[in-house]
């Protein structure tokens, strides 16, 4: 919700500055105006319901007016959008839970996680994890180390893949660990779980797709590349440097490193230049 914070206090904060004593301009008006329908239009978000004028509605308003008010309405209707989306009824209100599931290609494997807190959809996490051949002590490990990372686990887990009964049973021990109640880790058949399940697998196929589709364009280009500068085979790291300086002093160089066509922001280096031999 901070970003609909952050929009409320923006648009406040305009309504302040266009304000002149004793006066309520026309520009202002509409600006209260625009700060009441937002306001309105975060209840009915915040509520899992709409309330106001709709989409449409405010749309053809804004674009009856100036183009920077018209920009900033839109902006705040997609950002309400996207919190709905982020906000999606999936479950009963009591319900919160994280969902897990695992799609496996011939080049990789990725794990989607959704999270329901409160019975609304709140985030969506991939994982993608190299080769196909995943081990059942792989995803535990990542699972566990996830929320050693991020934090207290909800008292349900959910999976979309077959685990040993002691495996999942070790798993709920070490998740219910430090916690006030007992995590259950389970693999569900059918109902509102069964579903979420579907849609943390679809989204995992999705993921897969959509880095294979990344992947062949960065091969595409790397082919290209190795084309046009005679290579006899594809560029495995590729280097480049930008110089910048202040005058003759406070030089400067900044390296960006691709390995197998992708960026590797772990090599990433700057350097400082302390003296430059000057050539006829």
């Amino acid at each position: 919700a901070q970003e609909i914070l952050i929009l409320i206090h923006t648009l406040q904060e305009s309504c302040q500055e266009q304000q002149e004593p004793g006066v309520l301009s026309r520009g202002l008006a509409g600006l209260e105006e625009d700060f009441i329908a937002l306001v309105v239009h975060v209840r009915g978000a915040l509520g899992h319901r709409r309330a106001g004028p709709g989409t449409g509605e405010m749309l053809a308003a804004a674009e009856s007016l100036e183009f920077e008010r018209a920009a900033g309405i839109r902006d705040s209707i997609r950002a309400l959008e996207k919190l709905g989306e982020k906000q999606k009824v999936v479950a009963d209100v009591k319900i919160n839970r994280d969902v897990f599931a695992l799609y496996t290609s011939d080049a990789e494997s990725i794990l989607a996680m959704l999270s329901v807190r409160d019975g609304n959809l709140i985030s969506k996490n991939e994982f993608s994890l190299t080769g196909n051949e995943i081990s059942s002590d792989d995803i535990i490990s990542l699972i566990a180390d996830y929320y050693d990372m991020h934090g207290t686990p909800p008292k349900e887990i959910m999976l979309d893949f077959p685990l040993p009964d002691e495996e999942i049973s070790l798993l709920s021990q070490y998740l219910s660990l430090g916690t006030k109640y007992k995590v259950s880790v389970k693999i569900p058949e059918r109902g509102d779980a069964r579903r979420l399940c579907d849609m943390a697998l679809a989204n995992a196929k999705e993921a897969e797709k959509q880095h294979r589709l990344t992947e062949e364009r960065e091969n595409k280009s790397l082919k290209l590349l190795t084309e046009l500068l005679g290579l006899h085979e594809l560029p495995k790291r590729i280097e480049a440097y930008d110089i910048s300086n202040i005058g003759k002093e406070h030089i400067t160089a900044s390296m960006v490193v691709y390995k197998n066509g992708k960026l590797s922001k772990a090599d990433y280096r700057s350097f400082n230049i302390r003296s430059v031999t000057e050539t006829p």
